[in-house]
């Protein structure tokens, strides 16, 4: 049996992996992408709630559309915290929560691209400043393709409702918000992973990558309902602190996907690099192994 775990682990294959993995601490990096994800949520619903009436989503819509992102768990645990913010207005409340947003959220998108930047081994030539203003950059542009999408898909069905079109075509549009959040994760994710990395993979590799990266977290999606049913009860204690854990516990849970399928692109990409592209790591694998 150990003879066979050996052979197996000399495989090249199983070594260029094994290379890729030991690059980047994905524990402690998903620990930090979710850290810094928790303090971007509930800022970031105060800005949604200021910014959702000027394109005229209600707070219906936009609660539908999250109960259709999210685990079922996680959807009744935030919910009573969502409409307790969206119910607030204020100035001073947007103008703070739109700072430690943008903080936070480029704090996220830092730490993703290191821990990328890391698994491709690609040392970056610009200073820390100029990293975080691409990281904004990027942010605010894989955000607003994502909202976007969800607004055209709100007041498209408005706008198809007033026109003198079959109403069954249009409620049938109305129930694909599953194939729109499908669609608005998948690009999104793909623009995070083939333009985010210093060094970018082939656009192949970065959709293959995204793909399972989507699968991966529709799937945690349906799984952490499970979790949850049994866990939640270790954590009753204190609702809100159990709260807290499990949606720390899910969001970690999320940044460790985005880290194993950044590792299938790297891997992909090293092993087919398209043309003009050098594979110094994979032929070395290969050339110790035949040794």
């Amino acid at each position: 049996m150990i003879e066979k775990i050996k052979r197996v682990m000399q495989n090249p294959n199983i070594k260029l992996f094994m290379v890729l993995f030991k690059r980047v601490d994905i524990p402690n990096a998903s620990a930090a992408i979710a850290y810094y994800a928790m303090l971007a949520i509930f800022p970031m619903i105060i800005v949604a709630a200021a910014l959702l009436p000027i394109f005229g989503v209600t707070t219906d819509v936009a609660l539908d559309y999250l109960q259709t992102a999210l685990p079922g768990t996680i959807y009744r645990m935030v919910v009573p915290i969502v409409k307790s913010i969206l119910s607030q207005s204020g100035v001073g409340a947007l103008s703070l929560s739109l700072i430690v947003t943008l903080w936070s959220l480029s704090r996220v998108i830092v730490t993703v691209r290191n821990a990328q930047n890391q698994i491709f081994d690609y040392e970056p030539k610009n200073v820390a400043i100029v990293e975080r203003l691409i990281s904004l950059l990027w942010m605010v542009v894989v955000l607003g393709a994502m909202g976007a999408l969800i607004v055209l898909a709100s007041i498209g069905s408005m706008i198809l409702t007033a026109l003198p079109i079959d109403q069954m075509f249009v409620q049938r549009l109305e129930s694909a918000k599953v194939l729109i959040v499908f669609v608005g994760l998948f690009f999104g994710m793909g623009l995070f992973n083939w333009v985010l990395p210093g060094k970018k993979p082939r656009l192949i590799w970065a959709l293959v990558g995204t793909a399972v990266e989507v699968l991966a977290l529709l799937l945690l999606s349906k799984l952490f309902g499970y979790y949850v049913a049994i866990a939640g009860r270790t954590y009753s204690f204190y609702q809100a602190v159990g709260s807290v854990i499990i949606l720390l516990i899910w969001l970690d849970l999320i940044a460790t996907v985005i880290m194993l399928s950044t590792l299938v692109m790297a891997f992909l990409d090293e092993k087919w690099p398209g043309d003009g592209g050098i594979r110094t790591l994979w032929a070395k694998i290969r050339e110790d192994s035949s040794q």
